[in-house]
């Protein structure tokens, strides 16, 4: 989302999809605030939009928890994983039928669904249809994007962001990713030396 200002300055609609395990986790407080702050424009519904992500509380704690793409867990792992392509693959196909079919909603309320993908109800898709289609991705998206990117034959260009260099040196060699996946593996992890190898005390012993 960062990004959409950029591309929207080169003519490019972005769409956003949340990958399994992802999103933007608002609590109650922060969430009650931009509300507020932004009821006044008519975004409210966009806030909770935005907040509606698709993380879960794996921990049971009553707090939603980031994303597990490696580690111990690996059916939670593989369960982030394997949904990922298939959606999005079936989000292409969805974008290119904008325009081509009637929508279930009336944004106008004239009583006549538009078109998909008509969201300002002019008679027009707005995005996608027969328009060329990218995908951006970073993190997990990076990843899911270079898979797409390759896979999908109707995209355009792929322009996948830190999508890591090798999957299996991921877990291993990416900031924040390390202490996550080899803490859940060898902890809690006990270290002893024997009493001579360490230093002596200020009186002696």
């Amino acid at each position: 989302m960062i990004y959409a200002g950029d591309f929207a300055r080169q003519g490019i609609a972005t769409i956003t999809i949340d990958m399994p395990d992802h999103g933007i986790y608002l609590d109650t407080g922060n969430r009650a605030l931009a509300s507020a702050e932004l009821a006044p424009k008519c975004l409210a519904p966009w806030v909770d939009a935005i907040a509606t992500g698709r993380e879960t509380d794996g921990d049971a704690d009553g707090a939603l928890d980031s994303p597990s793409i490696g580690g111990r867990r690996t059916s939670r792992t593989r369960a982030t994983w394997s949904p990922g392509h298939p959606r999005r693959d079936a989000s292409v196909r969805i974008m290119r039928a904008f325009g081509t079919m009637p929508g279930k909603q009336d944004f106008n309320n004239d009583g006549t669904p538009e078109i998909l993908g008509d969201f300002d109800a002019d008679g027009t898709a707005d995005v996608a249809g027969t328009a060329p289609i990218y995908v951006a991705g970073e993190s997990l998206g990076g990843i899911m994007g270079e898979i797409l990117g390759g896979a999908e034959p109707y995209i355009q260009a792929a322009a996948p962001m830190s999508g890591g260099g090798g999957l299996v040196d991921i877990a291993f060699r990416s900031y924040g990713i390390t202490e996550a996946v080899v803490l859940q593996q060898v902890s809690p992890f006990i270290f002893s030396v024997p009493a001579s190898a360490r230093p002596a005390d200020k009186d002696g012993t």
